[in-house]
């Protein structure tokens, strides 16, 4: 009797080539993306999603706790980690740069 390959014990212990499911990966990050962009954020990339996703992933990762991580995000979680990289000084570019800041006077006694 042939063994079934997905209760197989060797097709459990290759590695898993990551760059094959890369489009999918980056597609979800997208698709994340443009949930943040609806709730306003209008900056996030896709890059900046899967940024903040693989800092949360730590060792040997499954390819549905990649995903699961990916659609779990949330808007909050995202952006603690950008504050946090702005404090650090991490940014490669300043996100609030097209902002206008002002400083108002003292007012005057």
């Amino acid at each position: 009797m042939a063994e079934d390959a997905l209760t197989s014990g060797s097709s459990w212990d290759r590695p898993l080539n990551w760059r094959s499911y890369e489009a999918d990966m980056m597609g979800l990050c997208e698709m994340k993306a443009e949930e943040f962009r609806l709730l306003g954020y209008e900056e996030v990339t896709a890059q900046d999603v899967w940024d903040c996703v693989r800092e949360q992933l730590k060792g040997e990762v499954r390819l549905h706790e990649v995903v699961s991580q990916i659609a779990g995000l949330h808007v909050d979680k995202f952006m603690n980690r950008l504050t946090l990289r702005a404090y650090k000084g991490q940014l490669e570019d300043d996100p609030f740069a097209h902002f206008t800041w002002r400083v108002s006077p003292p007012p005057e006694s």
